[in-house]
């Protein structure tokens, strides 16, 4: 989590330094190339973002937690900003507008609101420092990796490659998908069906099979747990009507 979020203040301050001269451009080829530069570091923030949020949470959560973080994304970012550009703008530069060809006119700089136009720009670029300490706080507060505990159900980091961490003395031997045909004839075989209510009652129950309605994409841990499975030493198969 901590490298994740180091990463998204650094790229983060890299396109803030690189927007914020924007402001002070005096053609625009040039204003254009801070955008351009300042942009991609920005887009490419998100990555280490969206790894920093699936790892705070438990798995079967994360979903929902990058939920959250794209409607706050929008809440305090692109949904806002331009009413509040605009009415900035009309309220401190309002002979600052442009003509059909995109020029500002001599109004603008008559009546020395230029500055302020510029000002209102610099202003946006600085805005990405209430990110930067958004994360700088939640670098903080952040577990230091090995110094502690990871938060229960937080199995199989993103940032680290290992192997899947089965429930109980389970060995996990099997994939998910692999071997299926040799599992069906032992003895000691545990399936649990995970189809829906009705699509048990449309196209009938296994027999022998323990039940649990769970969702496409859902933990396969979590769906184990759910199901009761009491043995964990043995075979698991997990049965859909559509797979996934």
């Amino acid at each position: 989590i901590r490298r994740a979020l180091e990463a998204s203040i650094l790229l983060v301050l890299v396109g803030m330094c690189c927007i914020a001269p924007a402001a002070f451009a005096t053609r625009r080829g040039e204003f254009l190339a801070y955008l351009a530069a300042g942009t991609l570091p920005l887009f490419a923030a998100t990555t280490p973002m969206n790894v920093a949020v699936f790892e705070s949470v438990p798995r079967r959560h994360r979903a929902f937690a990058q939920s959250v973080a794209t409607l706050a994304m929008h809440a305090f970012g692109d949904v806002p900003t331009p009413v509040v550009i605009g009415v900035l703008k009309d309220a401190l530069a309002p002979a600052c507008t442009p003509d059909g060809k995109g020029h500002l006119g001599d109004a603008c700089t008559e009546q020395r609101q230029r500055g302020d136009l510029r000002g209102i720009t610099f202003g946006c670029a600085c805005y990405f420092g209430f990110s930067v300490l958004a994360f700088a706080i939640a670098r903080f507060r952040a577990p230091r990796g090995d110094d502690e505990a990871a938060p229960e159900g937080l199995e199989a980091p993103l940032l680290e490659a290992s192997e899947p961490q089965w429930p109980g003395n389970c060995d996990g031997d099997v994939a998910w998908d692999d071997g299926w045909e040799a599992l069906l004839s032992d003895p000691a075989l545990v399936l649990v069906d995970c189809r829906t209510a009705g699509e048990v009652s449309d196209h009938g129950s296994i027999p022998g099979g323990l039940h649990y309605s769970c969702r496409m994409g859902e933990d396969p841990l979590a769906v184990v747990e759910a199901a009761n499975v009491s043995d964990r030493s043995a075979p698991i198969l997990v049965y859909c009507a559509v797979g996934g």
